[in-house]
């Protein structure tokens, strides 16, 4: 081997490590790797995300106008009710309320809100929230009819939940969870796909709308976030309320019931806004599953691809390089 050959192998076989030894390094995925990868990660979900709006999901916003023009929060109950009984005539998909009722309150009204989702035309769908990490554990009002739990089912145990009024939870024909699952960082990526509790299980609020339990089958389901925040059909809840907001808009669509209201609390860090209401969350899962895509992530296999291609480069520049110094001695 001349010597210029031998200088050109070296970088060669250099490359040639550096390369072996970050493929092993990805494919391994050791833990402290992936606090790298997530930021590349969340990096490339804010790029992708899609100018498009989705027009088959309506939000209903309990907003901070719907709190001055009907009342602080807690609603009645019966406002609820009215508030979905509205919405059922316009004739949507289904209902999904993103909201808990926890507490009986007033006897009448809580029997309005109930027999208004027992009896609505339009399936009402009621949320329910799992303890997974508490060391004290709630049990705060009723759970709605679950699943059975089924053998190798991949579902998280609950240690305890907060549900709704006894009357609501027997009234209610479809239940899902809108527990969060944040992670280290305090983000918001994904959800628990199923939850279990005392023998049932509880698919999320967007699988349990659809009922299209049977798709769900990892334990975590990623939230896509595809949409930009602001580009959701969103209608306030105080119009519907005073008559003032056509209802024919929610005909034919999927509405998810939420609030954007500073005042309730009901917001959570992403990887793509610092402080989103919780109903858009669902929403994203609901366009998800309407919709499915791949996930957007990093496979082990495209770093490999990637770097073998540059390797592929840098070797056909080395012999060309070689050639042409060869050619002009």
């Amino acid at each position: 081997m001349s010597g210029f050959t031998r200088r050109l192998a070296i970088p060669f076989f250099i490359a040639l490590l550096v390369e072996g030894a970050g493929s092993l390094l990805i494919m391994q995925q050791p833990q402290w790797l992936k606090h790298f990868d997530q930021p590349v990660l969340d990096a490339f979900t804010r790029w992708q995300l899609t100018q498009r709006i989705p027009d088959d999901i309506v939000i209903v916003d309990i907003d901070d106008q719907s709190l001055q023009r009907i009342a602080p929060w807690p609603w009645p109950r019966d406002v609820i009710g009215k508030l979905l009984q509205t919405i059922e005539q316009a004739q949507p998909l289904g209902i999904g309320l993103d909201i808990v009722f926890p507490e009986p309150r007033d006897a009448q009204a809580d029997q309005a809100l109930a027999h208004q989702v027992q009896n609505s035309t339009v399936r009402v769908c009621i949320a329910q929230a799992f303890d997974l990490h508490g060391s004290e554990p709630r049990h705060i009002g009723a759970l709605a009819a679950g699943w059975p739990v089924s053998p190798g089912a991949a579902a998280i145990a609950a240690s305890g939940y907060v549900g709704n009024y006894p009357q609501l939870a027997k009234a209610a024909r479809c239940a899902g969870h809108i527990t969060p699952w944040l992670d280290a960082d305090g983000l918001l990526r994904r959800l628990p796909g199923w939850i279990r509790f005392n023998q049932q299980i509880w698919p999320f609020l967007s699988a349990a709308m659809l009922g299209r339990t049977s798709t769900v089958q990892a334990t975590f389901v990623t939230v896509p976030y595809r949409i930009h925040p602001q580009n959701w059909l969103a209608l306030p809840a105080w119009r519907l309320l005073l008559g003032q907001a056509d209802p024919a808009m929610l005909k034919g669509r999927w509405v998810l019931i939420g609030s954007s209201a500073l005042g309730l609390g009901d917001k959570v860090a992403t990887p793509i806004h610092p402080w989103m209401p919780g109903v858009v969350i669902h929403a994203e899962l609901l366009d998800g599953l309407l919709r499915p895509l791949p996930s957007p992530s990093i496979s082990p296999l495209w770093f490999v691809w990637v770097s073998l291609t540059l390797l592929v480069v840098g070797m056909t520049v080395l012999i060309v390089r070689k050639r042409l110094y060869a050619a002009l001695a």
